[in-house]
């Protein structure tokens, strides 16, 4: 993930977005450890489950 948000920045990228299951708490961790922030829900979004999907993202002129 760190050699993806290098290249982002390398390239110019200032804003970067993801989805993440609610239901994967370690993943959403790893995301807020690297300065990702949840923007907002899309409900329902993993099917066939009916799992929402958190909305994240990274500001990249914040990022460490």
């Amino acid at each position: 993930m760190n050699a993806l948000l290098d290249e982002a920045a390398t390239r110019g990228v200032r804003e970067v977005f993801l989805e993440v299951r609610a239901d994967n708490p370690v993943a959403q961790s790893l995301y807020a450890s690297l300065g990702f922030t949840e923007i907002g829900v899309r409900p329902r979004y993993y099917q066939p489950d009916n799992v929402d999907a958190f909305v994240m993202k990274l500001d990249m002129e914040h990022r460490a």
